[in-house]
């Protein structure tokens, strides 16, 4: 090879080697910037580690902090829970409470009301009042003569209910008055509430006993209830009141509202019976709950007086006869003679197929038991309807009975059958008198005539002799009854102690009568003669008439009293 050509062999090398070599400095340069990058990027990466570190630990700061956090928030969670159910049950709670404010307050009220009523009272009332607690009470305390005293004083007061509510509402004093009676749930009050016009307004009603009052129900064109307070006056009750006097709201009063509000008046729209005011009444046999229904029974008779008709209540849902209790009640109620009509009520209870059977079954129990009745019907107080009926319809009756009547007239005969119990008892009393002091009387006049009373002769009278030769006759047999005859036997048994020295008088009711006698001593015979005279005069003042006739004439003088206040 020649010179020029090695020559351009090696500058063609340099042009290769400088070719690499401008590479190799372009990749040294390249890794100088790649490795700064990567430097950087590794002080980056480091800072980073570190942020992120940094972020972790702070993370994990938070992560506890967090399930600190959300272990609390569950705690209060349990405790907002816990204090959302105490809220729950204190608002709960202030209901009832405010409920219970809500019926304190009412029975507030209606204690007020009760204790000082808005109307007075009328001055026709007002006397009757006065004749009944000065001139009637005083008498019939004064003389007890009757057996049925407690008879006369509950016609006394229903004769004073009726008189009082006749002053109060006129509309009242032309009404007959049908009581509506029967067992306790037996559907009294929705029986007469089945005879409103609207549903507005009704009777307390369910299942435990309700009717605590009396309540007069009688129509008018709006409804309106008013309270009637033993002291006199009337006051007006409002509807949502009267609707909760059940048994349980008078009961919570700590006394027997009866005492305080003996009756009530409740006017409402009715369809028909626009003559008649019905008496609901509490149920006869309230059970044995106790409390304000112990008086159901002396109440319910109570108003039964003023009645000049009776329905009588029975509850098919409890019974599908007539209960024994009932035809007892009803057969004392008979004596009374007021007309009867008897409704089973509830009858769309029972299958109507079965109606027939049970109203044959009533009716016969009524025969049987000689209980006279008007008619007998299945009533449902739900439709407001008679189902079936013997002898009579039920609307039929009360067709008839609903007619005007006197309510002041019915006031009088109810005191003028007091005032002619205690005149005839009272004449009696003075006849039995008589009789007894005209038998002291001739007792006397025959003792002394037998020289009973001598001190020179009474050794010879013999009491025996005289009381056996006398033994038939009713005379001395009324004066065997007599605190005389005792002394008299002690007499003749001193007698027979001085002349036989025997202390037996020998006959059972003698023997009744001995003391121990002393023989010996002559001032014994004297004292007993003493007491026998004592006796005798005693009596005389016992049987004495001045007393039963003046009492007589005050009777004869409160009679007149009355007819001139209610003429």
């Amino acid at each position: 090879m020649s010179l020029k050509d090695q020559y351009l062999g090696v500058d063609g090398v340099e042009n290769f080697l400088s070719f690499f070599s401008r590479s190799i400095r372009q990749l040294r340069a390249n890794y100088n910037e790649l490795f700064s990058h990567y430097e950087e990027s590794v002080r980056i990466v480091s800072d980073q580690k570190e942020s992120i570190e940094r972020s972790i630990k702070y993370g994990e700061e938070k992560s506890k902090e967090l399930r600190s956090a959300l272990s609390s928030g569950a705690t209060f969670k349990r405790e907002y829970e816990k204090a959302s159910q105490r809220c729950k049950d204190i608002e709960g709670e202030l209901k009832v409470m405010a409920g219970s404010m809500a019926e304190l307050q009412s029975r507030y009220n209606l204690v007020c009301s009760a204790t000082s009523p808005m109307t007075s009272l009328s001055d026709r009332y007002l006397e009757f009042r006065r004749l009944v607690d000065h001139q009637l009470l005083p008498l019939i305390n004064r003389v007890a003569v009757v057996t049925n005293e407690a008879e006369q004083m509950m016609r006394i007061r229903s004769a004073d209910d009726e008189f009082r509510l006749s002053e109060s509402l006129s509309s009242f004093s032309e009404r007959t008055v049908v009581a509506v009676a029967g067992g306790f749930s037996s559907g009294k009050s929705s029986f007469i509430t089945s005879l409103f016009l609207s549903d507005d307004v009704s009777l307390p009603i369910g299942i435990e006993p309700v009717t605590a009052i009396p309540t007069y129900v009688f129509h008018a064109d709006k409804p309106v209830v008013s309270g009637y307070p033993s002291g006199g006056g009337c006051f007006e009750i409002p509807q949502h009141i009267y609707s909760r006097l059940s048994h349980k709201f008078v009961e919570e009063f700590g006394f027997n509202l009866r005492d305080l509000l003996p009756f009530i008046s409740l006017e409402v729209p009715m369809e028909s019976c626009r003559n008649l005011a019905f008496i609901d009444l509490p149920g006869y046999n309230p059970g044995e709950r106790g409390g304000s229904t112990g008086g159901d029974r002396s109440a319910s008779d109570e108003y039964l007086n003023q009645a000049q008709s009776l329905i009588w209540m029975i509850g098919l849902d409890s019974s599908g006869t007539i209960p024994r209790d009932d035809l007892e009640h009803l057969w004392d109620l008979a004596e009374n003679n007021t007309p009867l009509y008897v409704v089973l009520n509830k009858a769309d209870l029972r299958p109507e197929s079965t109606l027939d059977d049970v109203l044959d079954q009533v009716a016969d129990e009524l025969e049987m038991a000689g209980i006279p009745y008007e008619g007998l019907c299945a009533y449902s107080s739900e439709y407001g309807g008679e189902l079936a009926f013997r002898k009579r319809p039920l609307f039929e009756v009360l067709d008839e009975w609903d007619r005007p009547r006197s309510s002041t007239k019915h006031v009088m005969d109810k005191i003028e059958a007091v005032l002619s119990s205690y005149e005839q008892a009272l004449k009696e009393d003075i006849d039995n008198r008589k009789k007894k002091r005209a038998l002291v009387k001739a007792l006397e006049l025959n003792l002394l005539e037998l020289g009973a009373f001598e001190e020179d002769d009474i050794v010879d009278f013999n009491i025996n002799k005289y009381m056996d030769e006398n033994n038939g006759g009713s005379r001395d047999s009324d004066f065997r009854e007599t605190p005389v005859s005792g002394w008299m036997y002690q007499l003749s048994a001193f007698h027979g102690l001085k002349n036989s020295d025997k202390s037996k008088v020998g006959s059972a009711d003698k023997e009744d009568h001995q003391v121990i006698l002393d023989k010996d001593n002559p001032d014994q015979e004297l004292s007993l003669v003493e007491k026998v005279r004592d006796q005798i005069s005693s009596l005389r003042l016992d049987y004495g008439t001045k007393q039963s006739e003046r009492d007589l004439e005050d009777l004869v003088s409160t009679r007149s009293a009355f007819l001139r206040l209610l003429a």
